[in-house]
């Protein structure tokens, strides 16, 4: 009767091991040592990884709106409509704060000049 019980019992002890083991996993229980600076330290990383994400999240919604926009004024300048490209453009040229894309500015101007605006061009230009 004990030799049949062998198995049953290491199934038993196996199966409590992987209970204990996954619940470990899933709560995040980590043995500390000086104090609870593990727990600290994973809060602290916790934070930083959402800080992170939420950053990336902006910079992802920035880039999108300022391509619509630069898009969106680019077409209506090429289109030669020109007073539909001017808004679009100015969003654009507001996002672009590191001035990386002159045409923006370029085709702001060329936009104001067609319209017959040259002063709004000459503002541009400065």
């Amino acid at each position: 009767m004990l030799k049949r019980m062998i198995p049953v019992l290491l199934v038993f002890a196996l199966l409590i091991m992987a209970g204990m083991m996954t619940t470990a996993m899933l709560t995040g229980c980590t043995a500390t040592t000086g104090g609870g600076t593990a727990t600290t330290k994973s809060v602290d990383e916790a934070a930083l990884k959402q800080k992170a994400k939420e950053d990336s999240l902006a910079k992802e919604k920035y880039d999108r709106e300022f391509a619509i926009a630069f898009s969106t004024g680019h077409e209506h300048h090429k289109n030669k409509n020109y007073a539909d490209a001017i808004r679009p453009l100015l969003k654009a040229a507001d996002l672009d704060t590191a001035k990386r894309y002159p045409q923006i500015f370029t085709e702001l101007a060329d936009a104001y000049l067609k319209l017959e605006k040259p002063d709004s061009s000459l503002l541009i230009y400065q």
